[in-house]
């Protein structure tokens, strides 16, 4: 867990098992304007939290 200055830091203390997802996602955009090919590229990174099933 992060936290930053003055955050306040809290602890789970439910049952449930850790469903957090690691994800990495990259991507690649061209695109012509007059003439040019420009490229751009954007980086997401982060977790999911997932859940399969009934919810209680």
């Amino acid at each position: 867990m992060r936290t930053t200055a003055g955050s306040a830091c809290s602890s789970r203390s439910s049952a449930r098992p850790g469903t957090r997802l690691p994800l990495r996602v990259a991507a690649v955009n061209y695109r012509a304007f007059r003439g040019m090919l420009m490229k751009s590229s954007i980086y997401f990174e982060g977790a999911a939290d997932i859940a399969v099933g009934s919810h209680e």
